[in-house]
């Protein structure tokens, strides 16, 4: 670790049971990246290959949460994480989350944190709206929302770490997910 630090937006993904981080995060801090053989598991493939690791020290923003990662994985992030920060939204709207203060970071998600961490971003406060509207809750890493309850529409899909925009992909991932 190299004593660095750098606030990050990063998505909270329990689907996920390994951080991932993105290459250009990694060395903008200046992090000591090494190669390691790992099977890497998504909806739709197994590959084993090797893949860029590092040691970080995850802390939230507030404090109360820190933990040593010695097996963070490192890579480029695919399209479908170019989400935009909840401090960046317009929540008027919804009167169930509009005085929310979300924590203002970077632009871009830079990381994702796993499963591993549940016991930190588990909600201790949560705002519910009406059916279709975000649900917000406060953990360790601050206040974040998640998605809208009900029916999705329209051409695209994404699905953990996966956007698909082919209809062929989009038909197998129905499957998948109806079975």
């Amino acid at each position: 670790m190299t004593g660095k630090r750098e606030e990050i937006f990063a998505l909270l993904d329990s689907g996920a049971d390994r951080d991932y981080l993105s290459i250009e995060t990694a060395r903008r801090i200046g992090l000591e990246l090494v190669s390691s053989r790992i099977d890497l598991v998504t909806v739709t493939e197994r590959t084993s290959c090797e893949r860029l690791m590092a040691k970080v020290k995850l802390k939230s923003l507030n404090g109360e949460y820190e933990v040593d990662i010695d097996d963070l994985l490192v890579g480029d992030f695919p399209a479908a994480t170019g989400d935009i920060p909840p401090a960046r939204r317009d929540w008027t709207k919804y009167d169930h989350i509009k005085d929310v203060k979300f924590d203002e970071v970077g632009a871009k998600v830079e990381m994702i944190i796993s499963i591993g961490h549940a016991e930190a971003w588990t909600a201790t406060e949560v705002r519910r709206g009406r059916k279709e509207e975000p649900l917000a809750f406060k953990s360790l890493f601050g206040w974040t929302v998640a998605g809208i309850s009900g029916k999705k529409f329209g051409g695209t899909a994404a699905i953990s770490f996966l956007s698909a925009d082919d209809q062929g992909l989009k038909d197998d991932m129905r499957k998948i997910f109806e079975n």
